[in-house]
């Protein structure tokens, strides 16, 4: 249970689908994060920095096998520990998308779902970035959890939970503000995308798997990919990015 600043008592959001209330989340984790700064300072024992991002030779090239299905180049597998060079941002609901469509991807938009991302790392933090915008266009939820998504338990309850369900409205104010690796070789990864909301920050572990010649979002079996999202004191240990 969460109060508002007021006190007035509030629904848990986590009764709720994670597509329909995905930005209702974030904001309610942002008030979370606020109240807890100021109800109990931060000291470094309590603080646990983000794990380092993984090494990989620069040099090694992703397996052959499995090609991406628009043709895009596996391209660099060195885990980056910078920014992109250079990012093009679009905004795709209401969450600015990094693109990069010739070489990082996406390679190809479809009415509005974004998908085709190269084999590499930078691919799978572009894919894991531009579904968590996908998801902030109520209109676009059904299709992101239908195409984007690995098979498996938590793509199917993510399918039994919004079909049929009221999409909601779309998010608000929530940006993409850095990430760091947890896990990366070319068949899966795990990238935690920093989020800003409000002067505040949150992270969110986003894992990917690649399927099917794409990096597709693995759901977890509750089917309910925020339900993983915790608020942060600061953006320490995360590689700047932004399109703001």
């Amino acid at each position: 249970m969460s109060h508002d600043t007021e006190g007035q008592e509030q629904v848990s959001p986590w009764t709720r689908p994670w597509f329909v209330i995905a930005a209702a989340v974030v904001v309610l984790l942002v008030v979370l994060a606020l109240v807890l700064a100021v109800i109990r300072p931060e000291t470094d024992r309590d603080r646990t920095d983000p794990a380092p991002a993984p090494t990989t030779s620069a040099s090694t090239a992703a397996p052959p096998t499995d090609v991406s299905t628009c043709g895009l180049e596996a391209g660099d597998q060195a885990v980056p520990a910078v920014p992109p060079v250079r990012t093009d941002w679009e905004l795709v609901g209401t969450v600015a998308a990094p693109t990069a469509p010739e070489t990082i991807g996406p390679g190809v938009v479809a009415e509005g779902l974004r998908s085709c991302f190269a084999r590499s790392p930078l691919g799978a933090l572009y894919a894991a970035a531009n579904f968590l915008a996908t998801t902030s266009d109520p209109g676009l939820r059904l299709r992101a959890a239908q195409e984007l998504t690995a098979a498996g338990e938590g793509r199917d309850r993510a399918l039994d939970l919004l079909e049929g369900a009221d999409p909601g409205g779309a998010g608000s104010g929530v940006q993409v503000a850095g990430f760091t690796f947890l896990n990366y070789d070319p068949a899966s990864a795990v990238v935690d995308v920093a989020m800003t909301a409000q002067g505040a920050a949150v992270h969110l572990p986003v894992s990917l798997r690649w399927e099917g010649g794409d990096w597709k979002v693995l759901m977890p079996p509750t089917g309910q990919i925020y339900e993983a999202i915790a608020p942060l004191p600061n953006l320490t240990g995360y590689v700047p990015w932004s399109g703001a």
